[in-house]
């Protein structure tokens, strides 16, 4: 970091937080709201409680917690920080943020990968965004209900399989994403975004009603708040920091979009407290009202798609009863893949607007279209390039496996050590005050130890060095 008078009078040059040519968010609450969206996806309800029941109930979930805490808060910090002072795409920011640290110019590519994976992530949200669209259709119409796990699959299948079907449902979703971004960011983006969390909310606690109902909340909480430490292991501890990192959602370009539209005098770090609190509260109550409906049936939790489009509607009663349910179910689905959708578009719709000095109804129909086409290559994966595999991994797998083991850890790790050790005392001095005070020493102590050395050992783990590693231990 800079000291001394080269620091002071950089400060003085470059460091300034302009105002957004784009315009601002109503308010906090607004912001905090759009930015929780951004983070609250399908994961945070299907694949946590699963997480939990497989390695230690609540020895994983407080693993899980730290992790959120010690990892994710300094994180999400540094780059609401860097998206609000650039004031710029996500690759113009790191651009002109190197050139002001004085930092090599290689640094902009951060920009860029961080872009690619805000393409990439949509691109097979709206395709299972678009199943999850026509699911809440089949169970509003009881098609669903008392049906045997082969006939569920098969009814998937059947869906995934049909391209056609596939697409008109992809590309109805992405229209819902195009038209909301083209409406700008209060009247479109924070509106929308409102009504979905809200929505979502209200759907959870709908679920968890009906948990009740059943009297299936109890033996769940056991199961995901039992403490079984035997069951954690170091598996269980880098499931933990990989399922906070996207938690957050830091690394994938939608914060630093979102943030650029920030007023300066709020204070990003008290926000993004917030964020992370309503993140961690919905996560946790969707969890338990997931997994209480599936322990309830005596169903055993799967992971990914399985438990979406199979699992849960089988573990609800043939009649009204359970037709409720799924519906709801399926409904918060598409709206938690909406809000985060438009986080991830709106760091598009933002790249091309500057880049092509362009409209924002062209720029988020460019960003649209691009997302759709990248999405083709998941939907096609299930049907006509079923049998199309490198390496034995289909596009969508590749996809999943390039964003999620490879672009994100690495991204968040450049973020993480640009902030600790380039980050301009200037653009602190914007954030903190002239003076920052412990939650300034806080953010930095975390970023320089637990942030960055999670984040080192989490991308071992992704890359399966650390499973090389055991298996070379044990011969």
């Amino acid at each position: 970091m800079l000291c001394g008078h080269r620091a002071r009078g950089r400060r003085k040059k470059y460091m300034a937080i302009r105002e957004s040519s784009f315009g601002y968010w109503s308010g906090r609450n607004g912001y905090v709201m759009v930015a929780a969206g951004a983070a609250i996806g399908i994961g945070n309800i299907t694949r946590l409680p699963y997480l939990a029941s497989q390695y230690g109930g609540s020895a994983f979930v407080i693993c899980f917690m730290l992790a959120v805490l010690l990892m994710g808060w300094p994180l999400l910090v540094s780059e609401m920080l860097i998206g609000r002072w650039a004031r710029q795409d996500v690759v113009g920011g790191f651009q002109r943020l190197a050139l002001a640290s004085g930092a090599r110019p290689w640094w902009r590519y951060v920009g860029w990968l961080m872009l690619l994976s805000a393409a990439l992530i949509a691109s097979y949200l709206s395709v299972v965004a678009g199943w999850s669209l026509a699911y809440t259709l089949r169970a509003a119409s009881g098609s669903l209900n008392g049906q045997s796990a082969e006939q569920l699959r098969e009814a998937f299948l059947y869906l995934a399989q049909d391209p056609e079907r596939s697409l008109a449902w992809h590309t109805l979703f992405m229209v819902m994403v195009c038209i909301v971004i083209g409406y700008g960011l209060r009247d479109g983006i924070e509106r929308a975004v409102r009504l979905l969390i809200g929505a979502a909310v209200l759907g959870v606690v709908l679920l968890l009603w009906a948990a009740v109902e059943r009297g299936a909340v109890m033996p769940a909480l056991g199961m995901v708040f039992g403490f079984r430490p035997a069951d954690l292991g170091w598996r269980g501890i880098m499931e933990a920091l990989f399922q906070a990192l996207f938690t957050v959602g830091v690394g994938i370009g939608a914060q630093f979009a979102l943030a650029s539209y920030l007023p300066a005098k709020l204070r990003v770090h008290q926000a993004a407290s917030v964020v992370l609190c309503l993140i961690l509260g919905y996560s946790l109550l969707g969890s338990i009202a997931v997994f209480a409906l599936i322990l309830g049936a005596d169903l055993a939790p799967t992971p990914g798609l399985a438990l979406i489009f199979q699992t849960l509607p089988q573990a609800m009663p043939p009649d009204w009863q359970g037709t409720w349910p799924v519906m709801v179910f399926y409904a918060v689905l598409v709206a938690v893949s909406l809000a985060t959708a438009l986080a991830l578009t709106e760091a598009i719709t933002l790249f091309l607007i500057q880049r092509l000095r362009a409209t924002r109804v062209f720029a988020a129909t460019g960003a649209a279209i691009a997302i759709w086409l990248l999405g083709l290559g998941t939907l096609l994966s299930f049907n006509l390039l079923a049998e199309g595999t490198i390496l034995g991994r289909s596009f969508f797998e590749w996809v999943q496996w390039l964003t999620a083991r490879v672009l994100t850890p690495v991204t968040a790790l450049m973020i993480c050590i640009f902030s600790a050790r380039m980050m301009p005392p200037g653009l602190i001095s914007d954030a903190w005050g002239d003076t920052p005070g412990w939650s300034y020493r806080l953010w930095r102590l975390l970023l320089l130890y637990p942030a960055r050395i999670g984040l080192i050992v989490l991308l071992f783990y992704c890359l399966g060095v650390l499973d090389a590693a055991e298996q070379l231990w044990r011969g």
